[in-house]
C-alpha cells in the first residue's frame, strides 16, 4: 500500500548493481558526459550508465538497456561489471535466468565474497521469482556465512527470515538480534525496524522512550518511514514525547514529500483540521488525492467522504476561512472512490459501500451486492455491520436509515506507520 519514490540523484540502489543498497558509496546521476565516456569506451562509465538504465535515474528505465551496458562493460574485463552481468543472469534482470552464465556468483560466494554470499541467500530465498529455487535453509546458511563476516544486508536479510518465518516459524527474538547488528552499522533500514521493534514490542519488552531514540536515527536518515513514526510520536504523545502538532506537520510533510502514503494521509487530517498548521481544505484534498492515487485504501475511504459531504473546495489559493467554497456533492466520484477502497480491503469502505449500493448513491441500487459488501464486514464480527445486514437481507425501506450509519472514517485512527516490503 505504501510507496517509496527515490529522487534522481541517489545511491547505487537495487536491480543490475547492487540488488540492495550495498556497497554504496558513490552517486549516481545521468549525465550527457556520462553518456559520452560510455560511449568512447570507458567501462566504469558504461556500467554507471547501466544503473542510470536500471533504476530510471533521468532516464526511462529499461532492464534491457540497462543489461546491454553492463555487458559492455563486463566484455571489457572489468571485474564489477563482470560480476554484475552474473547477478543479472542469476535474477533474471534484463536477460532469461541463466545459472550457468551465473556461476561467477557462486564461484565468490565459495571463496568467502560476502556480496556474493548474501546474492545467494536471496536466490535461494525466493525473493526474486524464482520460487521452484526457494530453499530456506540455503538461504540462511548463506546469509549466515556473510552475516557473520559483518556484512550488514545479510544481516538486514537473516533479521527479515527469521521475522517473516522464512524456515516455517516466526522468531522475533532471533530477528532482533540481527537487526541490532545491522543498525550498529547504521544500516537505514535496521535503524527504523530496531524502532518499531520496541515500539510494538517485537522480539524485545515494549520500550517506547528506546523506539523514539531510534526513529530519530532514521528520520536523521531522511528515511520517510521513520519521519513518519518520529511524526505520530508527536501527534500522538507516545511515550515521554509531548503533543506537538506543528514539529508532527513538519515531520509528515517531509515523508509526504517522498510520496509516503500514511504521511500524506495524515498531512491531509492536520490541514482539514487545522492541527498544527493553517487549516487549508485545498491542501488537505490534495493530500489525500496523492495518497489514492498512490494506493492508500484509508485515504481512497476520506476522499470519498469529501465527495459525498460536498467537502471538495473549489480551485481557490490561499483558502479563506472567511468565505469558504466548496463544490457540489458528487455521489458517483464518492462511489467510485469508496468502492476502490472497498476493493483494496479496507473494512470502512466495505461498510459504506454496502450502504452506497442499498441507497443507490453514485449507482444504481443493487441489493445484492449491499449483503455482500456488508456480509464480508458482518464476518468480521461488526455488531453494527451484522444489524444493517438483516435490515438489507429484509428489504427495510432505507429512507427510515438515517446518514448517521455511514462509517466515515475516524481521523482519531493513527494506526502506527509500516516499513513497506
Amino acid at each position: 500500500m505504501h510507496m517509496v519514490l527515490r529522487t534522481l540523484t541517489i545511491l547505487v540502489f537495487t536491480l543490475c548493481l547492487a540488488c540492495q543498497a550495498e556497497e554504496a558509496k558513490e552517486q549516481i546521476k545521468y549525465s550527457k558526459e556520462l553518456l559520452e565516456k560510455a560511449e568512447k569506451g570507458d567501462a566504469e562509465a558504461q556500467l554507471k550508465l547501466a544503473t542510470c538504465y536500471g533504476e530510471g535515474l533521468g532516464v526511462p528505465k529499461d532492464k534491457k538497456i540497462a543489461f546491454e551496458w553492463v555487458k559492455k562493460s563486463a566484455d571489457q574485463g572489468y571485474k564489477r561489471a563482470i560480476l554484475t552481468q552474473a547477478r543479472c543472469y542469476l535474477f533474471g534482470w534484463g536477460v532469461p535466468w541463466d545459472e550457468e552464465k551465473a556461476k561467477p556468483i557462486f564461484q565468490e560466494a565459495e571463496s568467502g565474497q560476502v556480496r556474493a554470499q548474501n546474492d545467494l541467500g536471496n536466490y535461494f530465498s525466493g525473493k526474486y521469482e524464482r520460487t521452484e529455487k526457494k530453499d530456506p535453509q540455503k538461504a540462511i546458511m548463506w546469509w549466515e556465512k556473510a552475516a557473520n563476516q559483518g556484512y550488514e544486508w545479510a544481516q538486514l536479510n537473516l533479521a527479515k527470515a527469521y521475522a517473516e518465518g522464512l524456515e516455517g516459524k516466526k522468531d522475533y527474538q532471533k530477528s532482533f538480534v540481527f537487526f541490532q547488528k545491522a543498525a550498529a552499522q547504521n544500516n537505514y533500514e535496521a535503524v527504523l525496524e530496531l524502532g518499531i521493534c520496541y515500539r510494538e514490542g517485537r522480539g524485545v519488552p515494549q520500550d517506547l522512550i528506546e523506539a523514539k531514540k531510534w526513529f530519530e536515527k532514521s528520520a536523521q536518515q531522511n528515511n520517510p518511514v521513520g519521519l513518519a513514526s518520529l511524526g505520530e510520536f508527536y501527534e500522538r504523545g507516545r511515550g515521554d514525547t509531548p503533543v506537538d502538532l506543528q514539529k508532527a506537520g513538519e515531520l509528515y510533510k517531509k515523508a509526504a514529500d517522498q510520496n509516503y502514503t500514511w504521511a500524506q494521509e495524515r498531512l491531509g487530517y492536520l490541514y482539514s483540521d487545522g492541527m498544527g498548521v493553517e487549516r487549508d481544505p485545498g491542501k488537505a484534498f490534495e493530500m489525500f488525492q496523492k495518497a489514492s492515487d498512490l494506493g492508500s485504501t484509508s485515504a481512497q475511504l476520506a476522499l470519498g467522504m469529501l465527495y459525498y459531504n460536498g467537502k471538495i473546495p473549489e480551485n481557490k489559493t490561499p483558502y479563506d476561512p472567511r468565505k469558504p467554497s466548496y463544490r457540489k456533492k458528487d455521489f458517483q466520484k464518492a462511489f467510485e472512490w469508496t468502492l476502490k477502497s472497498a476493493e483494496g480491503g479496507c473494512k470502512d469502505a466495505q461498510y459504506n459501500v454496502a450502504i452506497l449500493y442499498w441507497r443507490g448513491d453514485g449507482t444504481e441500487v443493487d441489493l445484492e451486492k449491499a449483503r455482500l459488501w456488508m456480509g464480508k464486514v458482518a464476518e468480521g464480527g461488526d455488531p453494527n455491520a451484522k444489524k444493517v445486514l438483516k435490515w438489507i437481507t429484509a428489504n427495510q425501506n432505507i429512507d427510515k436509515i438515517i446518514d448517521g450509519w455511514f462509517s466515515f472514517g475516524d481521523k482519531s485512527k493513527k494506526e502506527s506507520p509500516t516499513n513497506p516490503q
